[in-house]
């Protein structure tokens, strides 16, 4: 009867787990972003300053310790051949460097580090404060990433992903900055402000962003300002050759 026994047990121990296991999806994660806020500064040396503030919010019915959190941020670059811009990208493991990891809740330092997984450079914070259902904890990173604006003669160019991220974003935006003496001639996604909207983004979902820049005072435009150079260059020639060619007849 004893084996019997010990077989019922287990059977209604495994029973009870699985029935558990499926009122929860397989990836939950209690803790979300109830706001999160980035800041992307691109400086007139090429580099660009990253600044972000992020409210940890545990939703889920018992006591949770954070953790580590990822904050992937990968800069993209344009290929070229000979000058001219190619339609695929490179992604660039530039310097990271990072400025400041704070606890705004306790004002202390967190450890932050940058590791790399799959390639891909990621901000690792910590905090170790346990939170309650419904508590919350606020977080600054400050980091530069070394080599991130592709200079050009007229038009300079920063292209980014952000995450994918372990946490659900409730509500927040990202902001790019261009550098000083210059204004935003062409954004994708569309943007007149260099101001998007983070509401809703969900984990396992990066948001992609390429932002161009000139010192020249041209308005937000619809395409890539370089595409205008080189394609108004390329009808210039070819309007001046017509012109010859008729004037030889």
């Amino acid at each position: 009867m004893r084996p019997l026994v010990f077989l019922l047990v287990m059977a209604l121990i495994v029973s009870s787990v699985h029935v558990r296991a499926q009122r929860l999806p397989p990836e939950y994660n209690p803790l979300v972003y109830e706001r999160l806020d980035v800041v992307v500064r691109a400086l007139p040396n090429g580099s660009m300053l990253v600044e972000l503030t992020a409210v940890l919010r545990n939703d889920g019915k018992v006591m949770v310790v954070p953790g580590y959190g990822r904050i992937p941020l990968t800069v993209l670059k344009q290929e070229r051949l000979l000058g001219l811009p190619l339609p695929s990208e490179m992604a660039l493991n530039g310097s990271v460097e990072i400025l400041e990891a704070v606890d705004m809740g306790t004002g202390r330092d967190v450890e932050a580090l940058v590791v790399t997984e799959n390639g891909t450079r990621v901000i690792r914070y910590a905090l170790w404060q346990p939170l309650k259902p419904g508590e919350t904890s606020r977080l600054r990173l400050v980091f530069r990433i070394d080599g991130a604006v592709e200079k050009g003669v007229l038009f300079d160019e920063l292209g980014f992903s952000l995450g994918p991220l372990s946490n659900r974003v409730e509500a927040g935006s990202l902001e790019v900055i261009a550098p000083t003496g210059a204004t935003v001639t062409f954004s994708d996604p569309p943007s007149s402000d260099g101001r998007w909207d983070l509401s809703g983004m969900g984990p396992g979902r990066p948001f992609r962003v390429t932002v161009e820049f000139s010192s020249l005072p041209l308005p937000h435009l619809p395409v890539h300002g370089y595409l205008i150079l080189w394609g108004g260059l390329i009808f210039l020639i070819l309007v001046l050759i017509l012109i010859r060619v008729r004037i030889r007849r």
